[in-house]
């Protein structure tokens, strides 16, 4: 079965570097791969016979126009772990092709291992997929002992303390992917995933206690171990630090940069899809920022507040819009409210705003003035701007219309 997984790339992409047409049969005598593809599928009577013999067999043009479906050429057995699944034949004149003959059958042999090495990655790859699938969508109690069971078949201990991480690949401009060809035995997309998570694994895990697997084409999971011991500070210096590594090793090789989030600590097993969706909630937040650094951590102040931002309840979200709805369609908005989320990370200092956006006081002064007219909020008053700030941060995620009906069009409505 492997040998006909790979038998026909393997005839078209060496039979055109030696020059001469080749022949890959399975163990009970049939054609899997030939330079000409009509032959696919028919019976190899010589072949069949040869099944018995470990040998090199030549066979001249007078003995082969005696045989029915056999060329001129040599053929050698194709060996998998000491068993015989095939046979390989190079057409041509014997004493020419033979040369070939021992090279073209070791690199046959070298890909079936390679690919069986693939299948059983792959294979390993899946359980662990459904592992973590388990986890991640938990929602029923009565599932508990059956995932500790088979976590424990995998060598996981369940109840060690976890984080998850998100690690977000930007693959719009991977160089795998742009050089990828039909041809390849294993697509360009499989080969860069595998040769980032091997990376991801020498940056990130400590433990084989850590669970590292793939999400999505452009998204990894670990589920790292953690030591209780550790401070948070200290815990995140060190990922800040491997991520400088990873995306440095990413640009390098494959010109793509990663960004990575971290959700919160647990140690149960109903508590894993909380992490995640945490880590998922820190990096929607995360990305919406202009940090040079790509990491977010769901605990960090600044991811926090964008967080909350975002989810504030329908109820408060019409109110919101009902006090701002002028101000989101005044022609000036991201001035007016770029100006305003400043002035919120100054502390409300008006100098101090004023020489961070890099305009006279007075300007400022002026701004503010209409966004506090747009909105009836006095934006000396400090719980009064931190509903603006919200409605703002809200309209930034588009949680927000940029558009609410006034009393005539509602009306008119009706």
């Amino acid at each position: 079965m492997l040998l006909k997984d790979i038998a026909q790339n393997i005839v078209e992409s060496t039979s055109e570097i030696i020059g001469h047409p080749i022949t890959l049969i399975d163990d009970e005598g049939f054609i899997i791969g030939s330079t000409d593809r009509k032959r696919i599928g028919s019976f190899h009577d010589k072949t069949f016979h040869f099944m018995e013999s470990s040998d090199m067999i030549f066979c001249e043009e007078e003995e082969s126009s005696r045989l029915d479906n056999v060329l001129p050429g040599v053929v050698t057995p194709i060996f998998f772990n000491n068993h015989k699944i095939g046979v390989l034949g190079i057409t041509g004149e014997p004493n020419k092709v033979k040369k070939y003959t021992l090279l073209v059958k070791s690199h046959v042999e070298m890909l079936c291992h390679e690919l069986f090495k693939q299948e059983v990655m792959t294979l390993e790859s899946k359980m662990l997929d459904t592992l973590v699938q388990y986890l991640l969508h938990f929602d029923n109690e009565s599932d508990i002992k059956q995932i500790h069971l088979y976590a424990q078949m995998l060598g996981y201990d369940l109840n060690t303390p976890r984080v998850c991480l998100i690690i977000d690949i930007n693959m719009q401009h991977s160089k795998i992917l742009q050089k990828e060809k039909a041809s390849c035995i294993i697509p360009p997309l499989q080969l860069l995933q595998q040769d980032i998570q091997l990376y991801l694994q020498q940056c990130f895990m400590d433990s084989d206690q850590d669970i590292i697997c793939l999400l999505n084409p452009e998204q990894f999971i670990l589920l790292k171990s953690s030591n209780l011991d550790e401070d948070e500070a200290s815990f995140i210096e060190k990922i800040k630090f491997r991520l400088k590594k990873f995306n440095k090793y990413l640009e390098s090789k494959h010109g793509l940069s990663a960004e990575v989030s971290v959700g919160s600590l647990y140690n149960q097993i109903k508590h894993t899809h909380i992490s995640y969706k945490n880590a998922l909630k820190a990096l929607s937040a995360g990305k919406k920022n202009s940090s040079k650094l790509k990491l977010y951590h769901y605990l960090d102040w600044k991811i926090a507040i964008n967080i909350l931002s975002e989810e504030i309840s329908p109820y408060m979200k019409e109110i919101l819009k009902k006090k701002i709805y002028q101000l989101l369609n005044h022609h000036n908005y991201d001035d007016l409210s770029m100006t305003f989320l400043a002035y919120c990370r100054c502390n409300m200092n008006l100098s101090q705003t004023a020489r961070t956006l890099f305009i006279h006081r007075n300007s400022l002064v002026y701004r503010l003035e209409k966004i506090s007219e747009l909105t009836s909020l006095d934006l000396s008053d400090f719980e009064q701007c931190v509903l603006l700030y919200m409605a703002i941060k809200n309209a930034e995620h588009g949680h927000l219309s940029n558009h609410y009906p006034s009393e005539t069009e509602f009306v008119n409505s009706l």
